[in-house]
Parts: C-alpha cells; structure tokens; sequence
C-alpha cells in the first residue's frame, strides 16, 4: 500500500524548511569555521602582538559553529532554527567585540558584518523572520559596540560606516523574504507534481487498461519508452522488464517475445505499420498470459505527429482486457442459435399438422355439396390455420433475424411476377369481404430487382395481410408498382383508419402494435420482419398516414444491378 501524498500546506512547508536547516547546517557551519579560521590565521600572522582577550574571541568564533554543529545532530534537532539564530547571534556578538579594541578599525567590521548578514539571507535556508532577527541583532550589536569603545562621536566617516551595515540589513531582509518565497514556490511546485505523479500512479494500479508510449526513430524503428506496469502485469502476468526486447523492427512485426498469440501477429504487425505511417488504429487481438490462459485485448493507438519532420515521431495505445465481453458476445450468440434452433424446430412441428388441416379444409370445398353452416366452419378454420401459420412464419423469421443467420439466395427476380403471386394469394380473402384489390404497373412493368424471391414475397405478403386487416369490408386496397434511376418503389395503399402521427415512428419495432392493431391481434413482428428483410436487400421502407384518410406503406429497391 503506498503512502498517501504530503498535503500541500503551510505546515507543510515549515516542516520542510526545518528539514533543509537540518541539512544544511553542516556546510554552513564548515564554512563559517573555514572562513574564520583563514581571516584569524592571516590577523595573527600580520599582528602577532594580539592580546589574550583578542584571541579568546577568536578561539570563541571557531568554537560556537562547530558547537552548534554538533547541537543539531542530536539533543535539539527538532529546534534547528533556534541553534542556528543563537549560533548566529553569538557569533555576530563576538565579530562585534572586536570594535571594543582600540586598533580594530570599524569600517572592517561594518564590512565583515555586512557580508554575513548578505550571505545567510542568499545562501542559508531559514526563515524571512529569522533573517530579520538576525540582521536587527547585528546592527544592534555593532552600534553596541561603537557606544562601548567610545567611537560613537557623529563624523562623515562613522555615517558611512553606520550606512553599509544598514543598507545590508535592509538587503538581506527583503533578499530573505523573496528567498522565502521563491523556496515556497519551489515546493509547491515539487508537491504538485509529487502528488500528479501519486494518482498517476494509483490510477495505473487500479486502472484495468494499460498504457505504452513509444518512439518511433527516422528510420522506422519503434522504441518502447514507458508502459503502465501494475496493469500490463495485472493483464499478462509478465512484468514489463521480462521482455528485453524494446525496439521494433521498422517493418512493424511483432517481436517473437511479445505476448499475443501466434495466430494474431498479422494483426499486430498491421497495427503497427499503420501507426508508423501516421494512422489512427483500433485492433482486437488475443494475449497468451504467463500462466497460458488466452485474453482478448482491445487496443487503440494514436500517433504523434510532427509537421515539421512531415511523420509520425511515436504514438500512444491504451489496451484493454475484453476477455468477458467477448465470453458474452459468444454465450449470446451461442443461445441466440440454441433459441432459433429451438423455434425452428418447434415451428416446422406445428406448421406441419397445420398444413394437414388446410389441405383437409380445402378437400371438403372440393367434394361440394357442404351444407352452409359446415361451409362457414370450414372458412373459420381456413381463416385461423392461415394466421396461426403466418405466425408460425413470423416468429421463425425473427429468431432468425436476432441470430443473424438470414441469408439471402439472390438472384433476379422480376417484381411484377413477385406481386402478382403475393396479390393471388389474398384474392380470395378479399373478394369474400368485397374489397376490391387493384395491382397497377408502370408502362414499361415494375422491373428487375437482385434478391430473394421467397423474402420478397414475404414482405410484400406481410404488407397486404396488414393492409387487408385494417380494411374495412368494401374497401379498396392498391398495389402499385413502378421503377426509376433511383431503382423501383411499390406503394401498398388501404383505405382503413389511419394511423395516428405519435404511433407512426413504433410501427416498425417488434412486438410494437398500434391501438387498432391490438383490438385486430398478432403478434407485432410482421412490420418489424418487412423492415428487417427490405434493409438486407439494401432498401427502404417508409409510411404515411392520417387518421380517417388511409395508410400508404413505400418499399423502394435498387435496381438489379446497383444491388450489393
């Protein structure tokens, strides 16, 4: 479990100011000691009359950062800050005792403390408020130290003197507080990106999908750059660095380590090259895992394009593990055939006895002499055998239609024989209701279409079976038919109630039924079948209609030679 990203706050950042203290005190304090060490070796070889007292303070200036180093490391190391104030203010207190003595000339001093006070506000991290502190000390120790020594008399000189040391307070205390804030930005800037690269990381692990970036080299050749390794791991049970090969040849293969089955490296390769040339690719391929097991994958690559050098320099791809999608699409398709199986079997059972009956039914018309009430028993029987059939035929189609397993014998077929075999089979059923049904041709006949004659008679039985419906006794049913550039439309027009604007656009969805189709029966998948079938044969159909006016049903085919 990984640690969770450091808040972004004040405390925060105090925190981490204190740390830079801690380690920055040793260079500091060497330094100091260095430089003290030189400037007291050169004053004892230029002035080796020095007194006692001079060199104590001396001996007190190398011993107060080598004390405060050593306070750090371990008894007030949580108090840093602290030390090195009173370090520094020790220090400053006994440079300044040096104005104390007569021969010790002041403007050296001013400068010597003038440089420290400039020094640890650039190069020491500390605070502004202990810069200030610090810088306040040192000019109060300084004119502490004129007053003592009696050198405080107002001249030209002593107000030089008095100027460097303030104007280096004044520096170091605004250079101070704009360090302060350049090392604030800097770290806001540091946890920023610390905690981007915390969820980036997080997301990688958790993600299913991984992600790779490559490069792809003027000469053709892919380098691997970086991938997300929780969830290739997860993915392929690999770890990244267990495939040493990083670069592609430029042809786009596959390297042979790579984890994707032998029997997808084409796709894979095809891939590549693509993306090399600049395209955008989406892929499915399998992956063969550590342990053996066989993943689908979905990857989707985008290359990176750089117009100056006119190619593609790399690209991006996301791959994702689509193994239970697929292992659903195929357990769907699998039922989706049982289920037509299934109908299909129940339907050539039923359709068979039903058969039976209509050519028993059609026997007795024969024989004659059928006394009127055994006559209208018959045509009862006839009428339901026929729906029950169409039924039958309907949901057998529809099954077949959510397997996709239709399939279309084509072949040219000439429309007006297709609509006069489907208009002879309803004459019959027309003529006892005293509907009159009218088949019309344009001058030169419907035409030729590329199709499946046994599908187009089905639709174009479906559609007259609804028109004939919907047609109240004595009414008029037109099948008209006619062809053009654009290929050849029929028009099956009834003049029955209309169908209400809201109801037009659920015509065509299964078991979808308007209101006046509900009080009549079926089953709500004729229109569905009608759309299905004409849709396959690379056609249209569409409706108009208004309550009280009549419905008008438009199939339009291309011609025999546009069909796909």
């Amino acid at each position: 479990m990984s640690q969770k990203p450091v808040a972004r706050s004040a405390d925060s950042y105090v925190e981490h100011r204190r740390s830079l203290v801690r380690t920055s005190i040793p260079t500091a304090a060497a330094s100091v000691f260095g430089v003290t060490l030189a400037y007291v070796a050169a004053d004892l070889v230029l002035g080796p009359d020095r007194s006692g007292s001079w060199l104590l303070l001396y001996v007190l200036q190398l011993a107060i950062p080598a004390v405060a180093w050593g306070l750090v490391r371990a008894p007030l190391r949580s108090h840093a800050e602290w030390v090195v104030l009173a370090a520094d203010m020790l220090y400053t207190a006994a440079v300044a005792a040096h104005g104390l003595f007569p021969r010790t000339a002041t403007s050296s001093l001013a400068l010597v403390l003038s440089l420290k006070m400039v020094a640890t506000a650039l190069f020491f991290p500390w605070g502004a408020a202990l810069q200030c502190a610090s810088a306040a000390a040192t000019v109060g120790l300084y004119l502490g130290a004129l007053g003592a020594s009696d050198r405080f008399t107002p001249s030209p000189e002593l107000f030089s003197e008095l100027l460097c040391p303030l104007i280096a307070a004044v520096l170091s205390a605004v250079g101070a507080a704009r360090a302060e804030r350049v090392r604030r930005a800097f770290f806001e800037q540091e946890r920023s990106l610390a905690d981007s690269q915390e969820r980036y990381r997080m997301v990688s692990e958790l993600a299913s999908d991984y992600a790779v970036a490559c490069r792809i080299e003027p000469e053709g050749t892919i380098v691997v750059e970086w991938i997300t390794e929780a969830a290739f791991t997860r993915m392929t049970g690999y770890r990244p660095d267990a495939f040493p090969t990083r670069k592609h040849p430029a042809a786009g293969l596959v390297p042979t380590d790579a984890p994707v089955h032998p029997d997808d490296l084409p796709i894979v390769a095809d891939a590549l090259r693509k993306l090399v040339a600049g395209e955008s690719v989406e892929v499915e391929y399998r992956l063969v895992t550590k342990t053996g097991e066989v993943r689908w994958a979905r990857s989707v690559g985008k290359p990176v394009w750089d117009e100056s050098a006119r190619r593609a320099i790399g690209f991006y791809a996301a791959v994702r593990d689509v193994t239970a999608h697929k292992r659903a699409e195929e357990a769907h398709r699998q039922l989706e055939q049982q289920r037509a199986d299934f109908l299909a079997m129940i339907t050539h059972d039923l359709k068979q006895p039903i058969t039976l009956i209509l050519g028993s039914v059609a026997h007795l018309r024969e024989l004659g002499g059928v006394p009127p009430d055994v006559a209208n028993a018959l045509d009862l029987m006839n009428r339901g055998s026929r729906q029950l059939l169409e039924l039958l035929d309907n949901f057998l189609q529809t099954s077949q239609i959510d397997a996709g397993v239709v399939s279309l014998s084509r072949h040219p077929v000439a429309l007006d024989e297709v609509l006069a075999t489907v208009c002879a089979g309803y004459t019959e059923q027309a003529r006892q209701r005293r509907i009159r049904l009218d088949v019309e041709h344009g001058t030169a006949g419907a035409g030729r279409v590329l199709g499946d004659r046994l599908a187009l008679e089905r639709v174009f039985a479906n559609l007259l079976s609804n028109a004939l419906k919907f047609t109240p006794d004595g009414g008029h049913i037109v099948v008209r038919a006619r062809h053009d550039d654009l290929g050849i439309m029929v028009n099956v027009v009834d003049s029955g109630p209309g169908i209400a604007a809201e109801e037009i656009p659920l015509l065509f969805a299964r078991y979808r039924q308007t209101a006046q189709g509900r009080s009549r029966g079926g089953s709500g998948l004729g229109l569905f079948i009608v759309k299905s079938l004409v849709a396959a044969h690379g056609g249209s159909v569409n409706v108009e209609s208004q309550v009280g006016h009549g419905t008008t049903f438009t199939v339009r085919l291309p011609p025999g030679e546009a069909m796909p």
